[in-house]
């Protein structure tokens, strides 16, 4: 059983983003649409999948062979130290254990960078979508027919990535969102793996944090988050973005293909 209603009202709805007449219309199709009561169903336990925390990874060996060095430099600057009954030294021992495990995490907390807000966004936006199976809706990969299809979704002009069909075929466009707005998005096949083209307008954001690599007569800045590469760049008052599980390699070199965005 399926819903007529386009899946982004929905969204639209979850994110409170509807205007009172629509979201109180939409809140009263909730209580008789099971299809839509489904997809709410299956939002809420993705919301619940993206805030379980990544497993942490291990701190780095050398950290503990600076820790050991200078507890012996410690030891040696104090000379001998008179005895102690050994349940007095069990506990100097669990604390200077629990002291050590308290420094380590906070060098490991120092020493990884933050993932920014932009890369979290368009990452968990391809985890919910895909999970969700979301379509992309099949058009002719012309720059004019994809530009037109957006005109009435987005405020702003799409620009559209050219990649060779033979090589990269066109999967089709859909209308994303996250960062509280509207996105343009898409989508390439490459070798069995997606590779989606997200469009949108934020003058606020700053890609300063990212690591910067030249492609071509391009900066772009690459980014990895959970399992996920993507890479961003600005042209004029848009951003642009190429997010994908392929490699970086594969990646960089479908955005030499997509020579032209116009």
């Amino acid at each position: 059983m399926s819903c007529e209603r386009p899946l982004s009202q929905l969204y639209l709805y979850l994110d409170g983003e509807l205007a009172p007449p629509e979201a109180d219309e939409m809140a009263h199709h909730l209580r008789t649409c099971h299809a839509c009561q489904t997809e709410v169903a299956a939002h809420h336990r993705l919301q619940g999948l993206l805030r379980t925390p990544l497993p942490e990874d291990e701190v780095p060996e050398r950290l503990w062979t600076v820790i050991h060095q200078r507890l012996a430099q410690e030891t040696l600057a104090k000379g001998p130290q008179p005895a102690r009954r050994p349940r007095h030294r069990l506990w100097l021992s669990l604390g200077a254990c629990a002291a050590l495990l308290l420094v380590a995490l906070a060098v490991r907390l120092w020493l990884t960078p933050a993932v920014p807000l932009v890369v979290q966004e368009v990452v968990d936006s391809q985890i919910r979508t895909r999970l969700m199976g979301v379509p992309y809706t099949p058009m002719p990969a012309t720059p004019d027919v994809i530009r037109h299809w957006f005109d009435d979704k987005v405020d702003f002009a799409v620009l559209v990535p050219v990649l060779p069909q033979a090589r990269y075929p066109f999967l089709g466009a859909r209308l994303n969102y996250f960062l509280n707005r509207r996105v343009a998005e898409m989508a390439y096949a490459s070798d069995g793996h997606v590779l989606s083209f997200v469009i949108f307008a934020d003058p606020g954001l700053t890609l300063s944090t990212l690591s910067p690599i030249r492609v071509g007569n391009r900066t772009v800045y690459v980014q990895t988050y959970k399992g996920y590469t993507t890479i961003f760049w600005q042209d004029g008052t848009l951003f642009c973005g190429l997010v994908s599980d392929l490699h970086l390699p594969a990646m960089l070199e479908a955005l030499r293909q997509a020579h032209a965005m116009s």
